[in-house]
């Protein structure tokens, strides 16, 4: 009954989208430190994708960010490529806020990836 309950509720339902996000965000995310002005740097997270229902889902998911495109193809000589599509975030809270939401699903090597850029954006 508690489980049911639970997914009616969403708790289980928002921590498995957490870590469907935070899949896809090891395997296609970045996260790196972006200067806005000489003195504003934050740490900026974006996923490129050529399906952007799968980018609106991951931005359902984490809960911020905006998905932006399509841009492309640019290689007109290659009819096979398809449109980019870019979720990204664009400003520190929305960093700090998608990061609390998919740190704990993470692999190590993107955690690593997300301290580094901290660092360098500090």
């Amino acid at each position: 009954y508690s489980r049911v309950y639970a997914l009616r509720a969403g708790t289980l339902t928002r921590k498995y989208e957490h870590a469907w996000a935070a899949g896809l965000f090891d395997g296609e995310g970045c996260a790196y430190a972006y200067r806005r002005t000489s003195n504003s740097r934050f740490v900026k997270l974006t996923v490129g994708q050529s399906h952007r229902a799968v980018l609106d889902r991951f931005c359902r998911a984490v809960g911020v960010g905006r998905v932006y495109g399509p841009y492309g193809p640019y290689a007109p000589a290659r009819p096979q490529r398809k449109p980019n599509w870019i979720w990204q975030t664009t400003t520190a809270a929305a960093s700090r806020a998608a990061i609390r939401n998919l740190r704990p699903f993470l692999s190590p090597v993107k955690r690593r990836q997300i301290r580094e850029a901290t660092k360098r954006a500090s």
